[in-house]
């Protein structure tokens, strides 16, 4: 839905009966590019955070301190269940 953003869309339902080719395009199976984006967000994440130039420690800090904080908490639950 997010990469629609740039593009001034009008969506129009024609029914069935009005598209000659409707049968066959309700049969034809499209690649699952929300798989392959998940893929790529979590390639882009392992990556940063194996070059983050900070500390165990201190990463397990910001992670305790983001449970502790309803808003950042809240924000964590929607992006994990976004991106599930």
């Amino acid at each position: 839905m997010i990469q629609t953003l740039p593009y001034d869309l009008e969506v129009i339902y024609s029914p069935g009966s009005n598209i000659p080719v409707a049968d066959a395009l309700s049969q034809l199976h499209l690649p699952d590019t929300n798989f392959q984006m998940q893929r790529d967000i979590k390639a882009y994440v392992h990556s940063v955070m194996k070059t983050l130039p900070i500390s165990d420690s201190k990463l397990r800090k910001i992670h305790q301190l983001i449970e502790h904080d309803k808003q950042l908490s809240t924000l964590q639950s929607v992006i994990q269940y976004v991106g599930h």
